[in-house]
């Protein structure tokens, strides 16, 4: 077995050393003392911080999302990173989370925990007519059921990242009316900034949001490509 610090074990899991020591103290953190001090197994560890938990900020989100981009998604993201100001300690620990991710078995789980304030998901019914013009509207950047390398990309739906500026004004343009039920045909990731590409880990939150076995399965294909 390999065992880490407490200062380690704070790192990865983004937490205070004082909140590792409450951790073992009320015994949800097993640890062990070597001399005076307390020693974590790792594999313990990575149990721990791959549980889903409390979602990410909008800007850790978006960084961990940065950091999958590929190189050629480098200017589609740039911009994004560039608002984002992270200090290093910020990008040390969303290296940790998408590590997280992409050694997690159920990656979906982290995924819908984590990333999902990366924007605001709204859903919403339009007139089935409308569907191929909302697609092809430019204001909106495919992504989820709409894009081609889901896999399953369907007529009878629209999916994709809309800039918040753009929000009532496409709203206003095809109607669209909001679905109670969250099962509408037209799914809108609304950010404050839209990206301008969608890549794999991106793709990935938005199918996994679907919570359904199809969407889920993907999503996990896409991550594990990562890997």
């Amino acid at each position: 077995m390999a065992f880490v610090s407490v200062a380690e074990a704070a790192h990865r899991l983004g937490v205070s050393a004082s909140r590792v020591h409450q951790r073992i103290a009320d015994g949800s953190l097993p640890a062990i003392r070597v001399g005076h001090q307390w020693a974590i197994d790792e594999a313990v560890l990575h149990q721990v911080s791959s549980r889903p938990g409390q979602p990410l900020s909008r800007r850790a989100a978006w960084a961990v999302l940065a950091l999958a981009a590929p190189n050629d998604e480098g200017l589609a993201v740039s911009e994004i990173v560039r608002d984002l100001k992270l200090a290093p300690s910020e990008w040390s620990r969303a290296r940790k989370r998408l590590a997280d991710i992409l050694g997690s078995p159920a990656p979906g789980d982290l995924l819908r925990a984590w990333l999902r304030r990366r924007a605001e998901r709204l859903v919403f019914r339009a007139s089935q007519p409308d569907l191929a013009d909302i697609r092809g509207d430019r204001r909106l950047l495919l992504s989820g059921l709409s894009h081609p390398e889901s896999a399953m990309a369907s007529p009878d739906v629209a999916e994709g990242y809309l800039a918040r500026a753009d929000l009532d004004a496409f709203v206003d343009r095809y109607l669209l009316v909001e679905a109670a039920d969250r099962r509408g045909n037209v799914v809108l990731h609304v950010a404050d900034r839209r990206p301008e590409a969608v890549w794999p880990l991106l793709l990935a939150a938005d199918l996994a949001e679907h919570q359904q076995p199809r969407e889920a399965g993907r999503a996990r294909e896409l991550v594990e490509a990562l890997r």
